[in-house]
């Protein structure tokens, strides 16, 4: 059961509804009904029409999917809509939706109360995924702190006695598979413990999650000091070209493989693990080679992000432990340092100058795979890293030839002959940028005092929600959203514009310490009841100093039919074009603002036209004495002079077919 009591009940700050839009490129006449059959039923709208006849729905909450409609008339088609956030406010929010909508709440057979999130409503199942999960924990503790404590809990008491969290959790029996996944539980527990300082929860979970590491270093340990899986869903990071060596093969182009050679191994594997073996991977592991019955492709891999991963989290549970016990956290320390040492001496190939994945062939041998994916990155977190490897590492991911692409970081290196952007064959790692792995490479980054390449590649990252939406994984080239929609771990994301600095502690975003209290805002003139309500400040609340107005936009001819505003940041190409009324076969006028001029002064008019207020009249004033005006003048008129040193930034009104009421917000 969907737990949606807290959906309408977070708001971004500066946001009244939700800003993304669901943009349809509509080459045909306007036709208002097409207002209704392009957004669900349930949805609230509201729509605008711009010169080049875009229509834009504005939905806040509705029934089914949250950004994805068409139209049943053939003007549109499933695929050819663009979900449009154009500000860490708006993407914050629309992440959020999606964690509260995919929430599952309940009591399990033990009777305790279990809130995890599913990956995704379109396309993974009502279960708890343990990196997922991870994921959706560390985004929550911005939206809910109390939820993601919950969903943490919900995770660790599905943990065996042996230690081990399986890879997947049905709810309410509390039961998992055979394997665990990407050990991303550390991270989770450190989030949580930031936003709250609650040492006694550290306590608590510190040895759960201490079991779960020993867990991997006993059972996973082939005596280098490196952990092995057993399975690619082990890994998360299933189809990666990484493993095409331990599978055996050798693909010399995008076309190499395909769904049905490669993916339906992982059954064939899985199946074999539990009727030959009983799933006892113990004695799996102690075979010295693959065995001659073995049906699937023998699979004994030490992936390089996995134990990056573990002996990092050795010592984030080390930074952990040392708020209460520092006996316990020097322990912890050395198992770091122990595992670090085990992948500096085999897992760091010093002619390539990066590390690779290694893994035991068929024959018993030991083999490396030189192809370079986004797990070679993973080792930025490794606090015992030479200055000549984090220097390699880091000119790696900046590399344009390799990682650093327009929307970071892909999956497979741009270098190697197996990197495909677009999401094909239905094959995944294989080319498409992924949430949680740009995380972890920006937590590398953060650490190694990469500091404004990890703002940049933030930026990148918030540039390919704006072009399509929050996604399973985009195309690093184009930012083209694929996979599942609105996948739990991408929203990673909004953890990381606070890790940036986009977001402060106090909400505030692009760190510019703007509150809706700092605005000054004008009376409002016009109809207190006609037309909906719209609010334009919500962008400099996002961006601060960096907002600007870049073009006015009118249309009337005895009365204001339009009154539009591009709005712009100038530090990068995001805009947002809020039009309010209906040019309809009005005059028009337009006036571009050049940079480094300000709107001054704005005069509007009303008067009353059936029975309802209307702006009858409008004029803008720029601060070099520009000035564009549309309808006709009225005995009742107001002027809006920004306060000294002050400049208009936004409108807020009321307006449907016509404007019916505006006021305008000032900032410094």
């Amino acid at each position: 059961m969907s737990n949606l009591t807290n959906l309408q009940e977070w708001t971004a700050p500066g946001i009244t509804r939700a800003d993304c839009r669901i943009a349809h490129t509509e080459p045909v006449a306007k036709i208002p009904s097409r207002t209704r059959i392009a957004a669900k039923a349930g949805y609230n709208m509201f729509s605008s029409w711009t010169k080049v006849a875009a229509f834009v729905a504005f939905a806040i909450v509705g029934s089914g999917s949250l950004v994805r409609a068409s139209a049943s008339d053939g003007g549109t088609t499933e695929g050819d809509e663009t979900w449009i956030c154009p500000t860490y406010a708006a993407q914050q929010y629309c992440a959020y939706q999606y964690l509260v909508r995919q929430a599952n709440t309940g009591t399990s057979t033990a009777g305790d109360a279990y809130y995890f999130t599913q990956p995704s409503l379109f396309k993974y199942g009502a279960g708890q995924w343990l990196w997922d999960s991870c994921g959706a924990i560390i985004a929550n503790v911005h939206r809910d702190i109390d939820d993601a404590i919950l969903e943490f809990r919900t995770l660790m008491n599905a943990q065996t006695a042996d230690g081990m969290v399986p890879e997947e959790i049905t709810w309410p029996a509390g039961s998992g598979n055979a394997w665990s996944q990407m050990p991303t539980i550390p991270w989770a527990l450190q989030t949580i413990y930031n936003e709250t300082n609650d040492v006694s929860f550290l306590k608590e979970q510190v040895p759960k999650v201490a079991a779960y590491l020993d867990w991997w270093r006993t059972t996973r340990d082939l005596g280098d000091g490196l952990v092995v899986t057993v399975h690619p869903w082990e890994v998360g990071i299933d189809a990666s070209p990484a493993f095409d060596a331990p599978w055996h093969f050798s693909p010399t182009g995008v076309a190499a493989l395909d769904f049905a050679t490669l993916y339906l191994k992982f059954p064939e594997l899985k199946s074999y693990y539990s009727s030959t073996w009983s799933n006892n991977f113990t004695a799996v592991l102690g075979q010295t080679k693959a065995a001659s019955s073995l049906t699937a492709d023998w699979f004994v891999v030490q992936d390089i992000a996995i134990n990056t991963l573990v002996a990092v989290g050795w010592a984030v549970l080390g930074d952990l432990a040392s708020e209460y016990d520092t006996a316990t956290a020097k322990a912890y320390y050395a198992k770091n340092e122990a595992h670090e040492a085990a992948i500096l001496k085999r897992m760091w190939d010093s002619s390539l100058k990066r590390f690779v994945t290694t893994y035991k062939d068929q024959d018993g041998t030991w083999q490396s795979t030189s192809l370079q994916t986004v797990q070679s990155l993973f080792p930025l977190l490794l606090r015992s890293l030479s200055v000549e490897q984090r220097a390699a590492l880091v000119g790696d991911v900046t590399d344009e030839a390799k990682f650093w692409t327009e929307y970071p970081f892909p999956s497979v290196s741009k270098a190697e002959d197996t990197y495909t952007p677009k999401y094909d064959y239905n094959l995944l790692w294989r080319g498409p940028s992924w949430g949680f792995t740009n995380w972890f490479v920006i937590q590398g980054l953060l650490y190694s005092g990469e500091n404004t390449v990890a703002s940049t590649a933030v930026d990148r990252w918030s540039n390919a929600i704006n072009a399509s939406g929050m996604w399973e994984m985009w195309n690093p080239e184009t930012g083209v959203g694929y996979g599942a929609e609105g996948l739990g771990m991408s929203a990673t994301f909004v953890d990381a514009l606070y890790r940036v600095g986009k977001i402060d502690s106090n909400n505030q975003y692009a760190g510019n310490g703007i509150t809706v209290d700092d605005l000054w805002a004008s009376a409002e003139v016009g109809s207190t009841s006609s037309g909906d309500v719209y609010d334009d400040s919500w962008w400099v609340l996002s961006y601060g100093n960096y907002s600007t107005i870049d073009r006015i936009d009118l249309a009337g001819g005895t009365r204001v039919d339009l009154i539009a505003i591009l709005y712009g940041d100038s530090r990068s190409s995001d805009s947002y074009y809020s039009s309010h009324g209906d040019v309809g076969t009005s005059d028009t006028a337009s006036l571009t603002v050049p940079a480094g001029v300000d709107i001054t002064e704005v005069t509007a008019c009303t008067g009353t036209y059936l029975l309802s207020t209307r702006i009858f009249y409008i004029k803008f004033v720029l601060s070099n004495g520009d000035s564009v005006d549309i309808g006709t003048t009225t005995s009742s008129c107001t002027t809006f002079t920004a306060p000294a040193d002050q400049r208009i930034i936004a409108l807020v009104g009321r307006a449907g077919s016509a404007n019916n009421r505006v006021g305008v917000y000032a900032y410094t």
